[in-house]
């Protein structure tokens, strides 16, 4: 990591820096666009760091590293600034030449957050000519992160997921190229703070020949970008709301699922005993009966071995009384 006075002195930018280039990050406060074009010029001067409430960038910010120049906008997501937001976004997009368009955000939940799918929908349908852009996930879980990376088919159906959230109110639009960046803890709510990220870099240095595009000046309009945008967040809004009511709903008949289940696992549970109590008192009934009767047949042969041997007794007392007499 480096700080305000130590230059990263990487040369890869030069290799596409081509004149009148321009990547411009959009995105809403918090999601750390200042920090990653830090990162990408190579020293802090764009304003980064925490702003309770809102973003630290208020403002167009450009800045040319080896032959590009980079734009740092700020957010939609203040509602007292998103007037002069918009307008210092399509400022960025109204200096003619070749862009690349990038939208930084960050997930909520695994969910892309409404205020970020209405920024991209308002700027995609203002500049029409912005048919080809960049997506990168910012401040990833080290865990997600990991798992992602290791897993291609896991990283492109969860790029489907976030795309097909994006994607599904703006046409005539490729899908993005998509980058994912880790959370860096000695980066969080630093002042000045950034450091060498070549991951980042190269798929910028890849998204300039393969994603850039020409906007035309008179092609961005501001009115109606901003309309789109309070439009693309109502909808969003209603969306999200839907959807979270159609989670709660979920979790309610789960809730009544769940009920009914312990109610027949404990019905089930109370009938078993009861056939087991049952089972058990049968088994005892009968055991019982088996050695009742045994013991009546015990005490049946032992009267009749003692009425045998008492008239064996009787009659040796006859036999002996006979040879007595005689």
């Amino acid at each position: 990591m480096a700080t305000a006075n130590e230059f990263v002195t990487s040369n890869s930018v030069a290799s596409y820096a081509t004149p009148n280039k321009k990547v411009v990050f959009i995105g809403n406060p918090g999601v750390g666009k200042s920090t990653l074009l830090n990162c990408l010029v190579g020293k802090a001067v764009f304003k980064n760091g925490t702003k309770i409430a809102t973003g630290l960038t208020n403002q167009l910010q450009m800045r040319k590293s080896k032959g590009v120049t980079y734009c740092d906008t700020p957010g939609l997501k203040d509602i007292e600034m998103q007037e002069e937001s918009m307008e210092a976004i399509l400022q960025a997009l109204q200096q003619g030449g070749r862009y690349f368009v990038a939208f930084v955000i960050t997930l909520e939940s695994g969910r892309v957050k409404p205020e970020d799918i209405s920024t991209i929908e308002a700027v995609l349908e203002g500049a029409p000519d912005i048919t080809r852009f960049g997506l990168i996930i910012n401040k990833l879980s080290s865990a997600v992160h990991k798992e992602l990376s290791s897993d291609d088919d896991k990283v492109k159906l969860h790029c489907d997921i976030v795309e097909e959230q994006i994607l599904r109110n703006v046409h005539g639009r490729r899908h993005p190229a998509v980058h994912l960046v880790p959370k860096y803890t000695q980066l969080e709510d630093e002042l000045d703070l950034y450091m060498e990220l070549p991951k980042l870099r190269k798929f910028i240095e890849n998204s300039l020949k393969l994603f850039s595009v020409t906007i035309h000046k008179e092609n961005v309009n501001v009115a109606f970008t901003l309309t789109q945008y309070h439009t693309a967040y109502e909808r969003e809004r209603r969306d999200e709301i839907q959807r979270l009511k159609l989670e709660l709903k979920a979790m309610e008949k789960m809730r009544r699922d769940d009920k009914r289940m312990d109610e027949k696992c404990l019905r089930e549970l109370k009938e078993r005993d009861e056939r087991h109590r049952e089972e058990l008192e049968r088994k005892q009934k009968e055991q019982d009966e088996r050695i009742q009767k045994k013991n009546l047949e015990i005490e049946r042969d032992f009267h009749e071995g003692l009425e045998d041997i008492l008239e064996q007794q009787e009659l040796d007392r006859a036999l002996t009384q006979s040879l007595l007499e005689f």
